[in-house]
């Protein structure tokens, strides 16, 4: 896997695609905002849709997930979470302390998203902590206003200065797209 990057005003940004083998016709979508050099290196998505449930649940805190979500992870929901498990390993070995991830389902309409994003990348070098940070794109539409950036420790802080895609107008959620 080569580390390709996308130019954002002189900004090099890492970006990984999560895709299945198969799934040349999302990929192909992602060319209408994405250079073709970054949409052909993806990462292989892991595939666990015809995997037996034994297999699936080994994957899963099965008592934390009844107690959350009062259900078993369907097998798709394993294959994408053990496909952005693989990314992280990537970038935690290649120590990249800055990257884009995005599923092959990920589009946008929005003519300023590269704009905006460098933006979101320029108040993120200020923030002064030595953590990781997600902030969820959620890439699939028009709608920008301010939104919640999660910071990954013991318990989750919420920080409403930075911009991010409104998720509540977009049918995509969670893990779709994200620093």
């Amino acid at each position: 896997m080569k580390n390709n990057k996308l130019d954002l005003y002189g900004y090099k940004l890492p970006v990984f695609i999560i895709s299945l083998k198969k799934d040349e016709k999302r990929r192909e979508k992602l060319l209408n905002f994405l250079p073709s050099l970054l949409v052909e290196n993806y990462f292989e998505a892991i595939d666990m849709r015809f995997k037996k449930r034994n297999i699936l649940d080994s994957y899963c805190d099965l008592e934390k997930l009844k107690k959350n979500y009062n259900r078993k992870l369907k097998s798709g929901e394993v294959g994408v979470a053990l496909s952005h498990q693989k990314v992280y390993k990537y970038i935690i070995n290649k120590k990249i302390p800055t990257a884009l991830i995005l599923e092959d389902d990920a589009v946008t309409n929005y003519k300023h998203w590269r704009k905006d994003l460098y933006e979101i990348l320029k108040e993120i070098e200020y923030i002064d902590i030595n953590k990781a940070l997600i902030c969820n794109l959620g890439v699939s539409n028009y709608n920008f206003r301010k939104k919640k950036i999660l910071l990954l420790n013991h318990l989750p802080k919420f920080l409403k200065k930075l911009s991010i895609l409104d998720l509540t107008k977009s049918n995509q959620k969670l893990a779709h797209s994200y620093l």
